[in-house]
């Protein structure tokens, strides 16, 4: 089922048409995934999709794209998915690493087997960080051939929910939940704009438009 779509603008020599503004994403897309391939009982996990066709044309196999660390993190995949591997991007704040810990450990309380893997570093400097994509373009497909055979040889880690631990509950709400903010509250010049930057974010609209509320009033006086 399609619940978003992302675009990604190039020039007619496949680079970046728009510089930061070349990507943008429309429609509710976290928890999603870019399919290239339908779901067996394996599945490969990158974040970007530009990284995710680098691993599938290494591996073979069924690869997807969650756009984002967040997406990764907080991505919905299908009973049927037994095996996943998660392709993190190594990055210096961490937050590659830290979304596919949370990915392996959800998955892990599913009872799926679930390995990561991270790019050989280290990260060059003046980068943020490097990912998969990187290690195709200057190693070639064998190093991310290697990176899977070793991934598939660590020992699995299975059925985490059968131990003596209880099963996980969910906490309480810590607040009473309150309803969203209706679109036509949004002044008509404002709503396009304010819509498109909740959307391309993944937050509710209510906070693009309290920024955009404040911003106006100040630039106002």
């Amino acid at each position: 089922q399609g619940i978003g779509i992302k675009r990604i603008y190039l020039d007619e020599k496949g680079n970046k048409a728009l510089g930061i503004n070349s990507k943008k994403a429309l429609g509710r897309i976290n928890g999603g995934a870019i399919q290239f391939d339908a779901a067996t009982d394996t599945v490969h996990l990158a974040e970007g999709p530009e990284t995710a066709l680098a691993i599938r044309e290494a591996v073979i196999e069924p690869t997807w794209s969650t756009i984002s660390a967040n997406g990764l993190q907080n991505v919905v995949l299908p009973e049927s998915v037994k095996t996943v591997f998660i392709w993190a991007d190594l990055d210096r704040s961490k937050t590659g690493e830290k979304a596919a810990d949370a990915l392996q450990e959800r998955l892990l309380r599913e009872s799926r087997d679930c390995r990561i893997v991270l790019p050989p570093g280290p990260i060059p400097d003046g980068k943020k960080g490097v990912d998969w994509l990187d290690a195709f373009n200057l190693l070639g497909k064998e190093a991310l051939n290697k990176a899977y055979k070793e991934a598939k040889e660590r020992p699995v880690q299975i059925g985490v929910q059968d131990s003596s631990w209880p099963g996980v509950r969910e906490l309480p709400p810590l607040f009473p939940s309150a309803p969203s903010l209706p679109p036509e509250m949004i002044v008509e010049p404002l709503r396009p704009w304010v819509r498109d930057i909740a959307d391309r974010k993944q937050v509710p609209l209510e906070m693009a438009a309290v920024v955009a509320i404040v911003a106006l009033s100040i630039a106002l006086g």
